[in-house]
């Protein structure tokens, strides 16, 4: 949490926006009321780097879940490694160890997660206010509304960044509410914590909120971004939308301005999905490998990512991802 806000302070801080405007201002570009010119804000390396960083959490995303996703016997080392990787998953409730004070079950966990969007875009709410109202008094008479529009594209663009970060966890714990049991004694269990009957009790209370949540999130976020970039497909070298949207597809070629939609719902499907195909057995293993192998070859073929760092990382992500399950199914199938 700490690094969050200190994160969102820093990208909201007068002196970053500054230097925005500063650099149009250089470019001969002027702050008028729409702010639309034709003009591509310059990345800096910073930026390049945030690009690569989403390529590798994504990836440490992915191997996360190798262990609790699959009866594989990993190697002893292997778990504990994947395990370091789990402050990637953002599951708060079981990093901050309050279970050693205090008992959870999955349903104290479920409405955290699902919860933690809300939390996210209320605290960049208020951040932002107290930001613009910084703005104001900072600049004064000379705050215009074509600064204030690059101010607001500023803080949208970081609040998605963080949503695009958190979707995998989050759509898999949506999903997981749905994965129970085979029955045992007329009883179905939820897999992932068999204190908690499926179809009774606290399950049918919580289903409501996570019908909602399964629609929001796994389905709603891929949906919302294809229908902003789709609705702006003709305009993606606007100032105006690559500040707020650029982020989604300046590492890819102009024809591949989806792919980060297409990324969202392969990390669904290999975090989330797949424990609702046939959990706990070799064939669930075989589709998870098979999976993989259409992801890599289909990125290949593809070629969404301009020349450079990120396309090189990405598929060797992708590589490394179908090697390690095809591991784990040798691991899960020969004795």
């Amino acid at each position: 949490f700490g690094l969050f806000m200190l994160a969102l302070c820093r990208q909201l801080r007068v002196r970053d926006s500054k230097s925005y405007w500063k650099e149009l201002k250089e470019k001969g570009v002027q702050h008028n009321e729409g702010g639309r010119r034709n003009l591509k804000p310059t990345r800096t390396r910073t930026h390049k780097i945030s690009k690569q960083l989403k390529i590798f959490i994504g990836f440490v995303q992915v191997i996360s879940v190798s262990d609790s996703a699959f009866k594989i016997p990993w190697p002893a080392g292997f778990v504990s490694f994947v395990r370091m990787l789990s402050p990637f998953n953002f599951d708060f409730v079981a990093i901050s160890g309050v279970g050693c004070l205090v008992q959870y079950d999955f349903f104290d966990s479920f409405t955290t997660m699902v919860c933690l969007p809300l939390v996210i875009v209320g605290l960049v709410y208020v951040t932002y206010w107290l930001g613009l109202k910084q703005h104001r008094v900072h600049h004064g008479a000379s705050f215009t509304e074509g600064m204030r529009t690059a101010y607001t594209n500023h803080v949208i663009q970081f609040a998605m960044w963080v949503i695009l970060l958190i979707y995998p966890p989050l759509s898999r714990r949506a999903i997981e509410y749905f994965n129970c049991s085979s029955y045992i004694d007329g009883t179905s269990y939820l897999v992932k914590d068999y204190r908690n009957e499926c179809f009774s009790g606290r399950w049918n209370a919580f289903l409501p909120l996570s019908l909602a949540a399964l629609v929001a999130y796994p389905f709603g976020i891929p949906s919302y971004f294809a229908v902003q970039l789709a609705t702006r497909r003709k305009h993606l070298d606007d100032a105006n939308v690559v500040s707020r949207y650029g982020f989604l597809y300046d590492a890819y070629r102009p024809g591949a301005y989806l792919w980060d939609v297409w990324e969202l719902i392969r990390k669904m499907f290999l975090t989330g999905v797949i424990v609702l195909i046939t959990p706990g057995t070799v064939f669930q293993v075989a589709v998870a490998t098979l999976s993989n192998m259409f992801f890599t070859f289909f990125l290949l073929i593809q070629r969404p990512h301009l020349a450079g760092p990120g396309r090189n990382l990405a598929v060797m992500a992708s590589i490394a991802i179908t090697c390690t399950m095809f591991i784990g199914l040798i691991l899960a199938t020969v004795d």
